[in-house]
């Protein structure tokens, strides 16, 4: 499972930190950290921020400088740096959402969910595209993972419904071929709460609006 939120800071507000550090290129290979107006200035803007597929010629190295990182020491306090939250997937916001509630937690920051695809997030795992729940049934729509597929594409689906105190469960290698799955015989109820984990991570947890069947 690829990570599924992202943090949106103040980039100024960071950069200016007292104990904020920045690398030219990848710091994995250059092992340096820079600081100071005249290290900053020097850095190669063009390259970092470059945005077209790059040459034969110049790949390696802007590849490498679109790796400059920005590091802080300790913790980055998150006021008033952090000015938002973004989510790959409305699943992803539902679930942190519900598991705020759970510790009777409150988050001030505005949340919103990535809507052109593959801007923010490197979609190449596997994970919750959209779910939806019509009159019995289940249905959750997949990305499927582009790296590390089993070749039998069976993959290991658990989703779990509680209301009150019953469970329904349904854990089992499934293979999956189409990228929308469907499973029935569950409680209509507003108030259920649902699990949902794919390959033994977590996927999804929270309550899931029931909608009517079209057929009644």
């Amino acid at each position: 499972m690829s990570i599924p939120v992202m943090f949106v800071f103040d980039f100024v507000s960071i950069l200016t930190l007292p104990t904020a550090r920045f690398s030219s290129g990848n710091v994995q290979r250059s092992r340096t950290f820079l600081d100071g107006d005249a290290a900053f200035n020097s850095l190669d803007f063009d390259a970092i921020y470059h945005d077209a597929p790059p040459s034969r010629e110049n790949g390696e190295y802007i590849r490498n400088m679109r790796m400059s990182e920005v590091s802080v020491e300790g913790q980055v306090p998150l006021a008033p740096n952090l000015k938002a939250i973004v989510f790959r997937t409305l699943s992803d916001m539902r679930t942190f959402e519900y598991l705020l509630e759970l510790q009777g937690l409150h988050c001030p920051y505005k949340r919103f969910v990535e809507r052109a695809r593959g801007t923010l997030f490197v979609a190449r795992a596997l994970y919750l595209n959209d779910l939806s729940f019509t009159g019995d049934t289940i249905s959750l729509t997949f990305n499927f993972p582009v790296d590390f597929s089993p070749p039998d594409r069976n993959f290991k689906v658990y989703i779990r419904q509680t209301v009150g105190t019953r469970t329904a469960t349904y854990d089992k290698l499934v293979e999956l071929r189409a990228t929308t799955f469907s499973v029935k015989n569950y409680t209509a109820n507003n108030s259920a709460v649902w699990l949902i984990r794919l390959e033994d991570q977590l996927a999804f947890n929270g309550r899931i609006q029931a909608e009517l069947s079209e057929l009644f």
